[in-house]
């Protein structure tokens, strides 16, 4: 993702052709960076840039999971559930966009195309985009999750019955 994003805001191997503010606004999406735009103009190439975002990108992710309440095991179940949520949202956005796809497939015989071969080209597009839209979501979602602890709760003992054991 960090080389798609600098490849986005920077097309060039040359500095005069890069938009890095964009680029640093971009990355504070994914993660909270600490880059300005002047540390990042000491870059001499966008290789050197990518990296430079990449190990500060994963220094934070590492510095993360330590801050969790449980460790790297309470970071991973928290991935998951993350991950298992965007699946499952982004998964029935994409039913919905195949249904569409389904009702109008049938104009493509008018327009000479053979409808079977349309909707299996658009809809391999569309998985990939689904994908490409899930990876984009987790890493957005991962890097800015919160855990709170809550304390745990008193039993209420008023609720409790006392039954006699037959001896």
């Amino acid at each position: 993702t960090v080389s798609q994003v600098v490849a986005n805001h920077c097309p060039s191997n040359y500095p005069e052709d890069w938009d890095l503010e964009s680029l640093v606004v971009e990355l504070t999406q994914y993660y909270p960076t600490r880059f300005t735009v002047e540390d990042l103009e000491a870059a001499t190439d966008a290789t050197q840039l990518t990296e430079s975002i990449l190990a500060e990108a994963l220094g934070f992710y590492d510095e993360r999971e330590a801050t969790f309440p449980g460790g790297a095991d309470t970071a991973r179940e928290v991935e998951r559930n993350v991950l298992i949520q965007i699946i499952d949202t982004r998964w029935r956005e994409h039913l919905v966009e195949m249904d569409y796809l389904n009702e109008g497939i049938h104009l493509r015989g008018i327009a000479q195309t053979d409808p079977l071969v349309a909707w299996q080209r658009e809809g391999f597009e569309m998985f990939g985009k689904l994908m490409d839209s899930i990876e984009d979501d987790y890493l957005r979602y991962v890097m800015h999750v919160q855990v709170i602890e809550a304390p745990a709760e008193d039993p209420d003992y008023g609720q409790a019955a006392f039954v006699a054991a037959d001896d």
